[in-house]
């Protein structure tokens, strides 16, 4: 039987809860240690918050500790910050997407010069980043992450492959946060909404709305009221969301999701009204038309599992089939007794023919 893996990471990010580094190792082989240069911006942090100049070249190191009696296989892995859709800024690997605008992508200012590290058991490793800043300046800030954790070696893979049950692996990584700026100016906050559409996101329906940071800044304390109205009928609002402490990445973007939580979707023209709210009393309020057709209502509706299904036309085939099927049974059981009665009929008068041939035959004699 094949295996069914269900995989749970637990990622450390140093760049959100500033705690120091070295304080979350207990579930990984190896802990981390930052070297903070000296045009270190917050001291204060456990991740590299930078300020630079145009055209500047610097190496960053990062201190690996293997503190286990077997040999730790890393290979590090960054990527840009993003915005999942619950308001959540990763650092790892998504597929979250970048608003265009983005001014550079911090995979091609740094780059991991070391592209696996092996450390011997109770040893310890550098790693290097090169930072390699554009000619060109620009304002506000490229925030990303390097994401490094245990790679599985041959033999542990092999053992987690023979495992035929649902098996629960755990794993664990470091994120650590890398922040570039080139000034310490404050970047006014710019954000729009995009396209709203109907969808579905874990088999549930939404309406999701389309919201950007158009500017290389986080924007914190982000609250979104989104409500959907029947497009001529603005009294009372079909569906309505609230979410609170909300985050964006610098220039990203993310599908805000309206849940219906089981509600049926209906066709129809509809207007989504809402407002954003974030932290220094900044205040967005968007509107915008859009139409759900009976196909994709149909579609979505059948796919998710909180809406309950109307089964009438099955329970009337089935009843029909019931009818048709109880029928059939009683013309065939009407048959079977007419030709029983027909058949001692016609035994009867060949018995009673008998009967009378053979008086004919005594009255001769």
């Amino acid at each position: 039987m094949a295996m069914k893996k269900i995989q749970s990471i637990f990622i450390i990010l140093c760049c959100i809860c500033f705690f120091p580094v070295i304080s979350s190792a207990k579930s990984l082989d190896f802990y981390v240690e930052p070297k903070l240069p000296d045009n270190q911006y917050r001291q204060n942090v456990g991740f590299y918050d930078l300020i630079v100049k145009p055209s500047q070249k610097q190496t960053l190191e990062l201190k690996l500790v293997n503190g286990s009696d077997k040999e730790v296989r890393i290979k590090p892995l960054l990527k840009q910050a993003r915005t999942n859709l619950n308001g959540v800024v990763e650092y790892g690997k998504t597929k979250d997407k970048l608003d265009k605008e983005v001014p550079y992508k911090i995979e091609d200012v740094v780059v991991p010069v070391e592209k696996e590290i092996v450390l011997p058991k109770q040893g310890e490793k550098v790693l290097h980043l090169q930072i390699n800043m554009p000619k060109q300046a620009y304002k506000g800030l490229l925030a990303g992450g390097i994401t490094l954790k245990n790679e599985l070696d041959k033999g542990e893979k092999d053992a987690e492959a023979k495992d035929s049950a649902v098996s629960i692996t755990n794993q664990f990584a470091y994120v650590i946060g890398i922040v570039i700026r080139e000034s310490e100016e404050e970047l006014p906050s710019k954000l729009t909404m995009g396209d709203v559409k109907a969808g579905q996101v874990n088999h549930r329906n939404v309406i999701n709305a389309t919201l950007y940071n158009k500017k290389a800044k986080f924007m914190n304390e982000v609250e979104v009221d989104a409500q959907v109205f029947k497009k001529n009928n603005q009294d009372k609002p079909v569906y309505h969301s609230v979410s609170r402490n909300m985050k964006m990445a610098p220039n990203s973007y993310f599908k805000y999701p309206v849940k219906l939580n089981g509600q049926e979707m209906k066709p129809g023209k509809y207007m989504m009204d809402l407002t954003v709210k974030s932290k220094n009393n900044e205040k967005w309020h968007f509107t915008k038309e859009f139409k759900i057709d009976r196909k994709m209502a149909k579609k979505y509706n059948e796919l998710d599992v909180l809406v309950e299904k109307d089964n009438t036309r099955l329970y009337m085939l089935i009843g029909f089939g019931v009818v048709l099927t109880l029928l059939l049974i009683g013309m065939y059981l009407v048959q079977r007794k007419n030709k029983k009665e027909k058949a001692m009929l016609r035994n009867e008068i060949k018995l009673a023919d008998q009967t009378k041939g053979k008086k004919r035959k005594r009255r001769r004699k």
